[in-house]
């Protein structure tokens, strides 16, 4: 079904909830060092699913990780468990973000699954927010047209006036 990439900061209660997720028919990929970051250079996850059980900051900022790379950004991200706390915390960092319960994880991963279908992009867009200060150069041919035509106008207004 799916490729799910599943973090959580024990080693055996996170073979518990991987196993779980293999019977589902998901090919899981596990995380719990916390000694070294994940790897997703091979392939990337359909969804992420990230346990705030166990050190909610880690989750919190291996998520921050997952999504500050473009190339990450369209991969959905489900947070499960936590102290009511620690989750109100992660849902102000990320909005975007599915949350649950430990017991729900198949079932928002197949809605954060579904979700991302509903929102596929046509082929050639990025995925990603459009950043309101973008670095991105406008079109210099459009510039030049731009500017040839408001030029054109003023001038020939200005000697209208003059004549």
């Amino acid at each position: 079904m799916a490729k799910v990439f599943l973090l959580h900061w024990n080693r055996m209660e996170a073979e518990d909830r991987a196993a779980s997720l293999r019977q589902a028919g998901h090919t899981v990929s596990l995380h719990w060092s916390t000694e070294e970051g994940p790897n997703l250079k091979e392939s990337l996850p359909d969804v992420a699913v990230i346990s705030l059980d166990r050190l909610p900051s880690h989750g919190r900022a291996v998520a921050e990780w997952l999504w500050e790379a473009k190339r990450r950004q369209h991969i959905p991200i489900v947070f499960a468990g936590g102290e009511p706390d620690k989750v109100r915390a992660t849902r102000a960092k990320f909005p975007r973000a599915l949350y649950c319960s430990t017991s729900e994880i198949l079932s928002r991963i197949m809605e954060a699954l579904s979700r991302r279908r509903s929102t596929a992009r046509p082929r050639g867009e990025r995925p990603g927010q459009v950043k309101a200060n973008s670095t991105k150069r406008p079109n210099k041919a459009l510039q030049r047209s731009t500017r040839g035509a408001k030029g054109a106008k003023s001038r020939g207004q200005s000697r209208a006036a003059r004549g």
